[in-house]
């Protein structure tokens, strides 16, 4: 039994989007639906379109992907063994018979085993900010409210991470000009992925090469690489 408040399956919030200049955070090759198998998704691509050559791609493609092999698990799944539930779990408690859940608007579902998984989770203000409340020179969540912004305004952006990279595209590409400016919580800057056979996923570094410099310093070089 599959809950799901959404109509589709496969999208959520972060792969919903119909714009190509959102992008996966991580390469194609290690994208795979299957833990066993992560090099699912890239085979997949390249028969859905073989002439792309980005190995960081389009995140609507990935949700294509999700929806392609959820159909086909689906579908060779034995007649009545699967079913798909179109709205909210609001609680679950232990029964007799298992694990009662309780779901928005449908009858109570019983199951074996329960798996939680409810994804993006709405953003919370920080406490200086909440008594701005509504205020509309206050996007709170940049996916759910995407105001109309003049070009020319200055604006400030709270975070450094993956969001804000998101937003700054956004606003790049509707021809923004005003000045912005990022704050980030913890002082870094966002770090882009390294070239292929240069990051420690390639290979890991020998630590020994920083006992003489301190911690101080092996943490700054970690954090440039």
């Amino acid at each position: 039994v599959m809950i799901e408040s959404r109509e589709a399956l496969g999208g959520g919030v972060a792969y919903s989007t119909e714009e190509d200049f959102y992008l996966l955070n991580v390469a194609s090759g290690r994208m795979g639906a299957l833990a066993e198998d992560p090099e699912d998704f890239q085979r997949w691509m390249r028969l859905a379109c073989p002439e792309e050559p980005r190995t960081f791609l389009p995140r609507k493609w990935y949700r294509e992907y999700l929806e392609a092999r959820l159909a086909d698990h689906v579908a060779a799944a034995p007649a009545g063994t699967f079913r798909r539930v179109v709205g909210r779990a609001r609680s679950w408690s232990y029964g007799a018979r298992g694990i009662l859940v309780m779901v928005e608007g449908d009858a109570p579902i019983t199951v074996d085993r329960l798996v939680l998984a409810p994804g993006y989770r709405e953003s919370e203000l920080p406490e200086v900010f909440r008594k701005l409340g509504k205020h509309d020179r206050l996007v709170a969540d940049v996916w759910r409210d995407a105001p109309e912004i003049d070009p020319e305004e200055k604006l400030l952006v709270l975070g450094n991470g993956l969001t804000a990279v998101d937003f700054l595209l956004r606003c790049a590409r509707r021809g923004h000009r005003g000045p912005i400016t990022t704050i980030s919580r913890k002082g870094l800057r966002v770090i882009s992925h390294p070239p292929p056979g240069t990051g420690f996923g390639e290979k890991v570094p020998d630590l020994g090469q920083w006992a003489p410099r301190g911690p101080r310093a092996a943490l700054a070089d970690i954090r440039r690489r």
